[in-house]
């Protein structure tokens, strides 16, 4: 595919979060890479914020254990048990080959060029503003 990718020699390369290998290649070819995201501003934003202020990591594990996700345009309050594992894993003693590859995308998402949501301004206005 790579090999494709150099012989047709794109102006950019709009592609699919689970393709975190075309950084590399719009990176070589000195072209933009922009990521068509399939999800809400709500879960990107809340997903952002999980990863900066863990405030997961200081619940002992405990599955029925309620926390705020800080810095919201709005309170939104989870279990633990309502989090992908992922999420909930602390070291990466505790990471799978899939946790692996999730790091690998959000790698990517920040080192690309843009991003395309799939959703609009009217759904969640606050949201929006706020990613």
């Amino acid at each position: 595919m790579e090999d494709k990718i150099r012989e047709i020699h794109p102006d950019c390369i709009f592609y699919d979060m689970y393709f975190p290998w075309t950084i590399d290649i719009a990176e070589e070819l000195k072209i933009p890479r922009i990521l068509f995201n399939q999800s809400s501003y709500t879960y990107n934003s809340i997903l952002h914020n999980l990863k900066v202020y863990k405030p997961q990591e200081k619940l002992e594990l405990n599955f029925q254990s309620s926390f705020l996700v800080h810095g919201l345009p709005n309170k939104r309050v989870f279990k633990l048990s309502q989090l992908t594992d992922d999420l909930r894993k602390a070291t990466d003693d505790e990471k799978t080959s899939f946790d692996a590859l999730l790091d690998q995308v959000r790698d990517s998402e920040v080192r690309s060029y843009d991003i395309v949501q799939d959703t609009f301004y009217e759904l969640e206005p606050a949201y929006a503003d706020y990613y």
